[in-house]
């Protein structure tokens, strides 16, 4: 059993539109199709943005209800005999159909089978039970289209919510991340103002021990050929000059420091810099993203 969609003859072109967005309106088309039964009046149901296999899932969910028979599939033809749907018939009915995507549309072809003949749309309409049936149908399949276009809007609601929520955190990670480097920035400022205290008191240090040394070499020129005392003395010299120097080692280090605090306070100045920028680019995303939403929100509104 297969419907070759692809071989359909127009047999009757009455279209139906079911306005639910200026952009996305529900269509449904009847025309007559090949399928495994040859020739037969269809109702073709276009539901926008929808996904084929959650339409096909929630179709035969549909024609289960309220009939103890289940839905088979044969070549993509959906069938199902004796469905129970009182809002199209008092009669059992058999329908065929198939569910197929193009593009962001989904598909639905349906074949209704009434008392061993297929519906026809051809059908006098001035006859109270064929024009009764027609309309039942199409609401039965409106009502159904509607559905899974309202539940690929929720999906698509959901999805623009998400990523407005993303763009969010991702504002606030950056707007947190801004501050910590600020804080870095205020951190290192204090260190270099207190190394500065540092090397103040040890070039004052390295200033007396200069002058100990000074004076010590003057000392040492008084003590002639005394040998004894001259290497005590000496000795003792040396020892000055190696505090002086590890005195001086100190205030090298501590500059080197005052170096590195103020290189690092440029490189986070150019981040906070770039992360401003940012900023104000995720905040026009945001608003954008926002406006979205609200479009959205709106055609999902209008469908309830």
């Amino acid at each position: 059993m297969k419907i070759q969609f692809f071989v359909f003859s127009v047999l009757a072109g009455i279209v139906l539109c079911f306005q639910v967005s200026a952009q996305n309106p529900i269509v449904i088309s009847e025309k007559d199709v090949t399928m495994s039964k040859g020739d037969q009046p269809a109702f073709i149901v276009e539901i926008p943005q929808a996904n084929a296999k959650d339409v096909k899932k929630s179709w035969t969910t549909l024609l289960q209800q309220n009939t103890k028979s289940k839905v088979t599939e044969s070549n993509s033809e959906i069938i199902i005999h004796g469905a129970e749907i009182n809002s199209i018939s008092d009669n059992l009915i058999d329908i065929y159909s198939t569910v197929f995507q193009i593009d962001s549309t989904v598909k639905l072809v349906s074949l209704f089978e009434i008392d061993g003949s297929f519906f026809s749309f051809k059908g006098d309409k001035n006859d109270m039970n064929i024009e009764k049936t027609y309309q039942s149908i199409r609401h039965f399949l409106q009502d159904f289209a509607t559905k899974e276009y309202k539940n690929a809007v929720k999906e698509e609601l959901k999805g623009e919510n998400r990523e407005l929520k993303d763009l969010n955190s991702n504002l606030k990670k950056l707007v947190k991340q801004t501050e910590s480097y600020q804080k870095d920035i205020k951190k290192n400022e204090g260190d270099s103002l207190n190394t500065e205290i540092q090397i103040k008191s040890l070039e004052i240090d390295r200033v007396r021990k200069q002058k100990e040394i000074d004076s010590k070499k003057e000392s040492m020129a008084s003590l002639g050929d005394d040998k004894e005392r001259l290497i005590v003395a000496k000795k003792y010299l040396k020892n000055l000059e190696r505090q002086r120097k590890k005195i001086e080692k100190e205030i090298n280090g501590y500059r080197e420091d005052i170096v590195e605090f103020q290189m690092n306070n440029i490189e986070l100045k150019r981040k906070i810099e770039e992360n401003n920028k940012r900023k104000i680019e995720i905040l026009n995303i945001i608003d954008k993203q926002s406006e979205t939403v609200k479009k959205v929100s709106d055609k999902y509104s209008s469908l309830e």
